[in-house]
């Protein structure tokens, strides 16, 4: 299974989140692509921004099976999350998780998304639900393989 990870919002490749981001796409046998995109700050109005921030992310995402990161998507506990990935690779070759910018996806992107779900109900800074998504993503592929790594 292919998977990206398209966000808004660059990240400095000194920063220590980028290390850890890093080992956990070394780590993955499934091939993980990070694609970021520039937030869009100089709009004042914040669906303006959120719209133009959605096209890109469903520019980049496309035939792709998308899944967006919502505050209000599902949550899973570790076990169901691979269980979720272990269906999407009978689904699915090319997956692509979205992570919007500062205020959300916009509608347009919600209704293409063919799954929303939710790392949690905390407010987080963009770079570590990337960190915590691969952290998971990677954990589902340890659970897939009875890997130690889980326990």
């Amino acid at each position: 299974m292919k998977i990206s990870i398209c966000s808004i919002g660059k990240t400095n490749s000194k920063e220590p989140e980028n290390l850890l981001i890093n080992e956990y796409v070394k780590r993955l046998k499934w091939k993980v692509s990070l694609k970021e995109l520039v937030a869009i700050n100089s709009i004042k109005n914040i669906e303006t921004q959120k719209l133009r921030e959605s096209e890109s992310i469903i520019e980049l995402a496309q035939n792709s099976y998308i899944i967006s990161l919502d505050l209000q998507g599902k949550m899973f506990s570790s076990e169901e999350f691979a269980k979720f990935m272990n269906d999407l690779q009978m689904q699915s070759s090319d997956v692509c998780f979205c992570i919007g910018g500062s205020h959300g996806h916009h509608k347009s992107l919600l209704d293409k998304s063919r799954n929303i779900i939710s790392l949690g109900k905390l407010t987080m800074p963009h770079k570590l639900a990337r960190l915590i998504l691969l952290e998971q993503i990677y954990r589902a592929e340890s659970i897939l393989n009875n890997h130690p790594y889980h326990k």
